[in-house]
């Protein structure tokens, strides 16, 4: 059974999954160390400013992780990182490179690289991707590490045609949609399709950095004020 067979067999299992999101109270170190699979932050994104302006470096996207299928039809892009097209870890490249905001995103993503900079959570990051998965594409069933477990990179839907879904294990389907920002726990097997006709783009952001803006609106996710 190859890795393909797998994340079908993944799939039809978790997409029937129906797992109630439970409340978790406490600060923000109890909230990112709760093993929560997942947590949609209440974070508003200028998706569609966004998305106007990733149409400026349709170009630029480099395939991204397809070898010994991996993943299929996924594509990168980088906003922040050693270079637009250094999509992988930073130990891949074996090199001294620093990770700076791309002159290709300066250039073509302006008002994108502003909201980062200005409007999110901090400013210090290390990889800021764009990734784009086509029409048919998915990424194979896998886990970023298996420890720590906690909530960690933020995934960002800038589109989210119907008939995508982000699969975890034991969480089921993640509840994307345009615009929603998840953060997400990726000691968890997850797996990408793209059953649409449409391209795919999210957002991946990783932070250096946890600001008392951050901390609020993960608290403040976690436990929502009930008016």
């Amino acid at each position: 059974m190859d890795r393909t067979d797998i994340t079908n067999l993944f799939i039809k299992k978790e997409a029937n999954r129906k797992l109630h999101m439970p409340q978790v109270i406490g600060n923000f170190d109890d909230i990112i160390n709760s093993n929560l699979g997942y947590l949609v932050l209440n974070k508003m994104i200028p998706h569609d400013i966004i998305a106007k302006e990733i149409a400026n470096v349709e170009s630029l996207f480099v395939e991204h992780r397809s070898e010994y299928d991996e993943s299929k039809g996924w594509f990168g892009f980088c906003l922040h990182g050693k270079s637009y097209d250094a999509t992988r870890e930073d130990s891949y490249y074996k090199d001294n490179r620093n990770m700076s905001w791309t002159a290709e995103a300066e250039k073509m993503m302006p008002n994108t690289v502003n909201f980062f900079k200005n409007d999110w959570f901090g400013n210090s990051f290390a990889r800021l991707r764009i990734m784009k998965l086509i029409p048919g594409g998915y990424i194979n069933c896998h886990r970023d590490c298996e420890k720590p477990s906690q909530l960690g990179a933020i995934n960002i839907a800038i589109t989210n045609p119907e008939g995508n879904m982000f699969l975890m294990e034991n969480w089921g389907v993640v509840p994307f949609e345009k615009g929603r920002c998840i953060m997400l726990n990726l000691s968890n097997i997850h797996a990408v399709v793209n059953n649409s006709s449409k391209i795919r783009y999210h957002i991946i952001v990783h932070h250096l950095d946890v600001t008392d803006a951050f901390k609020r609106t993960v608290i403040n996710s976690a436990n929502p004020i009930k008016s």
